[in-house]
């Protein structure tokens, strides 16, 4: 054989042992470098709950009404409502200041109707007593829609003396507005647009003044 032949059969058969496949089990062989080692993935921070100034947060209660402190009161909130704050229909007492107000609003059906409204609340300076405030309605006297002077009635909610009284126009339904004093110079005055509605009446019964 001549030597050329020869070197090139040598070149052939060096180059097939190179192709052949590895053993079983045995991994290829990389010239690449070996990846950089995975970075551990940061932990997770929660951002912090932000309850706005001035608003607690509703705790949760058994029965799934949350207990919300609102100035010197402590509202229940049934199931399903949201508490606003600053109703858009200020009241307006021309004799008095309020210092706060608000509301418990409802989710709105799905046909787009505007859902219920209230009970609603305004505390209100006002030193005077329960007879005081109904001799000042009286003074205010709404255009055409006196107090109705039949419905006058003294009882308890929140634990102390209150009156309730409607004025003489009743609307599609009964409107109630209940006066309490919560401390020697402020007055919580509600407004329920509904007496038969259970839900507002609840509201009611549940409410409770902060020692």
């Amino acid at each position: 054989m001549r030597p050329w032949v020869s070197s090139m059969l040598c070149l052939l058969i060096s180059g097939c042992a190179a192709l052949e496949p590895p053993a079983a089990g045995r991994p290829l062989a990389s010239s690449a470098s070996a990846p950089p080692p995975t970075a551990a993935p940061l932990p997770t921070v929660a951002p912090p709950s932000i309850t706005p100034i001035g608003i607690a947060s509703p705790a949760v209660l058994a029965d799934g009404w949350r207990r919300f402190p609102w100035q010197k009161i402590v509202i229940d909130l049934p199931p399903i409502s949201t508490w606003q704050e600053h109703t858009s229909g200020s009241l307006v007492f021309s004799d008095t200041l309020v210092i706060d107000q608000g509301a418990i609003t409802y989710p709105a059906a799905d046909s787009g109707v505007e859902g219920p409204y209230g009970p609603t609340f305004a505390l209100v300076r006002f030193p005077g007593s329960l007879d005081d405030w109904i001799d000042a309605e009286r003074q205010r006297n709404l255009p055409g829609n006196p107090v109705d002077e039949p419905t006058i009635e003294h009882r308890e909610l929140a634990g102390t003396q209150a009156v309730a009284y409607q004025r003489a126009i009743k609307g599609v339904g009964t409107i109630e507005y209940y006066a309490l004093k919560v401390d020697p110079e402020q007055l919580l005055w509600i407004s329920v647009e509904d007496t038969e509605n259970k839900t507002y009446n609840e509201v009611l019964d549940r409410l409770s003044i902060q020692p």
